[in-house]
């Protein structure tokens, strides 16, 4: 199994790059690696990505050093086990709400003693069984393999300590769209009332020493979410395209 560099880099305490898309185009991952972006999370939970096509996305990473993962659609033993033996180096877990969610998540990813995943040897993941013997690849796989936990809804909020508490859980994403939502302001994750959850989030989250994750707009943003504290930082490829492509038709004579 490959090492994680990204893991790497944020137990050095380095803020680490990345970007996402649900789109299934490998040509594309590789332009964002050549571009030197370090990781990328591919979201299999608002876009068709099962194991089968994401596999090939995971081989263009692979070309040009990006570390892939993955925002898988539930927290599922059988779903995530999918993603991870095509050689997904860290899954993204979406609606964790309390201790008990992080922790089934923690067991689906990681091998005995540590969970209940699994014990496939010989698959992609794996190398095939070809380079190591399996407690070999058991054990790497457990100290590789990183998982996030995504709080997106009031209840996650409200339980955060509890789920801080849970070995296992490498970093936390804060989503507000969907917290938004469970406070019954649908489509306004910028509200005052949003965001300031999410940065009393964050703060805790920091505190904690988990690695805090953070999706952003642009450089600037991003900038601003490594003085809070956050390491794992990202942005989309429609965010990026969508900024470069209205600025281009700015002003252009129809």
């Amino acid at each position: 199994m490959k090492t994680n560099p990204v893991r790497e880099k944020l137990t050095a305490g380095k803020p680490v790059y990345g970007f996402y898309t649900g789109f299934a185009c490998p040509d594309l991952l590789e332009f964002c690696g050549h571009l030197n972006f370090e990781w990328c999370w591919l979201d299999a939970e608002h876009a068709p990505l099962s194991p089968d096509t994401a596999v090939h996305l995971v081989r263009a990473c692979e070309t040009v050093g990006v570390v892939p993962m993955v925002r898988v659609a539930a927290n599922n033993p059988q779903h995530i086990l999918g993603y991870l033996e095509i050689g997904m180096m860290g899954i993204m877990v979406p609606h964790v709400n309390t201790a008990e969610d992080a922790r089934r998540a923690v067991e689906a990813m990681r091998y005995a003693p540590r969970g209940r995943r699994g014990a496939g040897s010989s698959t992609r993941a794996a190398h095939y069984g070809l380079t190591q013997t399996a407690p070999e690849y058991f054990a790497q796989a457990n100290r590789e393999v990183l998982l996030i936990a995504l709080i997106e809804e009031k209840t996650g909020f409200d339980n955060l300590s509890e789920i801080l508490t849970v070995d296992g859980v490498d970093a936390i994403a804060l989503g507000p769209g969907d917290l938004a939502m469970s406070l019954g302001l649908p489509g306004q994750g910028g509200h005052p009332d949003v965001q300031a959850m999410v940065r009393r989030a964050e703060e805790r989250v920091v505190a904690s020493g988990k690695t805090l994750d953070a999706l952003v707009a642009d450089a600037s943003e991003a900038r601003q979410a490594v003085a809070r504290g956050a390491r794992l930082i990202s942005v989309g490829i429609s965010t990026m395209l969508r900024a470069a492509g209205r600025a281009f038709f700015e002003g252009l004579p129809t």
